[in-house]
């Protein structure tokens, strides 16, 4: 959604999401995290749901005043999530998670070479796991440099000042949704 877009971020989510309706069930915590998102962040974020990176999909690229952010919202209801001893990977129930770790490094550098060759090459670019229902550990959880928290904590990290205006914040957007087409 660029600037100029009269639409809500919740009819642009619709839009966005209306191709992905028959794989509603595996998409549910996506759905959750975007729909929450939009609605605590409205315009002062922008968003890219379910964008093709190479042969994979990110499920929430946002660009917001601090950087841009890769999201990977997990609905892990009452889950145990912690790290392993190393923090370079997850374990969830007991079993390890490799893939999680592995998938959003490589998502988070797509995403950084992209935007160091497009119009704000300084613009930062991070990840977060955004697990929704599951039991976390009190204390931060931060996996492979890339923090785990909950959709309170991603939007509290959203919600941070930094150096990207809202012009360019939209040419950036406008940018990675060329660079990243929907998946």
């Amino acid at each position: 959604m660029d600037a100029s877009d009269s639409r809500t971020p919740e009819m642009s989510l619709e839009r966005e999401f209306k191709s992905t309706a028959p794989f509603s069930y595996t998409d549910t915590g996506e759905r959750e995290a975007a729909r929450m998102l939009t609605r605590t962040l409205g315009n002062s974020v922008q968003f890219l749901f379910k964008r093709r990176v190479g042969t994979a999909k990110v499920d929430i690229i946002v660009i917001a005043a601090s950087g841009v952010f890769v999201l990977d919202p997990k609905d892990y209801w009452g889950r145990k999530v912690r790290a392993n001893r190393a923090r370079d990977s997850f374990v969830v129930n007991g079993r390890a998670r490799p893939g999680l770790a592995d998938s959003m490094r490589r998502h988070i550098e797509a995403v950084r070479e992209a935007v160091d060759v497009g119009p704000m090459p300084d613009a930062p670019v991070s990840g977060a796991f955004c697990f929704m229902n599951a039991d976390l550990p009190l204390g931060r959880l931060v996996v492979d440099d890339v923090p785990a928290t909950t959709l309170h904590g991603v939007a509290k990290m959203l919600k941070r000042r930094g150096p990207l205006t809202a012009d360019k914040r939209a040419k950036l957007h406008t940018y990675l949704s060329e660079q990243f087409p929907p998946a």
